[in-house]
């Protein structure tokens, strides 16, 4: 395939673990596919030993570019800001505790130009908890065509840490929003809304990372007051009925609620494949 350009788009908070950082920037930057730049925005003061992983990755590798942000803004307010500072229409979106197959980048960039009226696209992933050789390690597999926007009426239809998005078409809706822990749906809801195309290939190509309390955030209340916002949008715009509102609602009281051992089993036997 040709040489297209493209950005990696990163947010680092001062609770990353520096050799977490450094598999994921690695990851990143060795990849068939090189990117063409890495923005990462850092919000806050870094502890010391991270600000020093930093600087050791931003000197062995010059296409890294580090902005920074207030304390507490949080993921959505450092990736409207990082978004802008990304210099290319196409950009990969990359978390700091991940790991990307090395190809990534290749399958996603010859999948877009492939298909140009696709505005964003993700992937599959697995899902580890320590080290990716581990036996037990989980897919979660996506919906595609249109699939996607009636899983969408539930569910995030997308892995963020997956995409491959238009910078163009995430502004054009008004880029990311800070809504905690749920930027990402509240995105692809708007840009849904606005005729987007949102595409999946069912091909794993990160590794992501659950062995910190992933089940655990899933029972976080302040998910519900944001979920009911996204879900009064949907219901706004009638992309979903009354029936679905409730439903949803209902859901979310129920996963919010639910036990975090019932969480874990959910997830480890009806919402992923081992």
């Amino acid at each position: 395939m040709k040489k297209t350009e493209f950005s990696v788009l990163m947010s680092l908070y001062k609770k990353e673990n520096p050799e977490f950082l450094k598999e994921a920037m690695e990851s990143v930057v060795n990849q068939t596919l090189k990117p063409s730049e890495v923005v990462l925005v850092i919000e806050g003061k870094l502890p010391d030993e991270l600000e020093k992983m930093v600087k050791q990755l931003k000197k062995k590798y010059n296409i890294i570019k580090t902005f920074e942000i207030e304390d507490g803004k949080g993921l959505g307010a450092s990736l409207n800001y990082g978004l802008t500072k990304c210099k290319y229409n196409y950009v990969m979106r990359a978390d700091t505790d991940d790991i990307c197959v090395n190809n990534r980048f290749e399958k996603e960039m010859d999948f877009m130009l492939k298909n140009s009226t696709v505005d964003v696209l993700g992937t599959s992933i697995y899902e580890f908890k320590e080290n990716i050789d581990e036996e037990n390690i989980r897919i979660k597999n996506m919906p595609t065509g249109d699939e996607i926007y009636k899983y969408a009426q539930k569910r995030n239809p997308l892995n963020h840490m997956t995409v491959c998005m238009k910078k163009d078409s995430v502004l054009k809706v008004g880029n990311y929003n800070s809504q905690k822990m749920l930027e990402d749906y509240e995105l692809w809801i708007r840009m849904i809304n606005n005729k987007m195309k949102l595409e999946n290939i069912n091909i794993p190509l990160v590794y992501a990372r659950i062995g910190n309390g992933f089940e655990k955030r899933r029972g976080n209340k302040i998910q519900i007051a944001l979920w009911k916002k996204i879900q009064k949008y949907m219901y706004e715009n009638n992309m979903i009925n009354r029936s679905r509102y409730c439903l949803n609602i209902i859901n979310m009281y129920a996963m919010v609620y639910t036990p975090n051992f019932a969480r874990k089993f959910a997830y480890k036997y009806i919402l992923r494949n081992n």
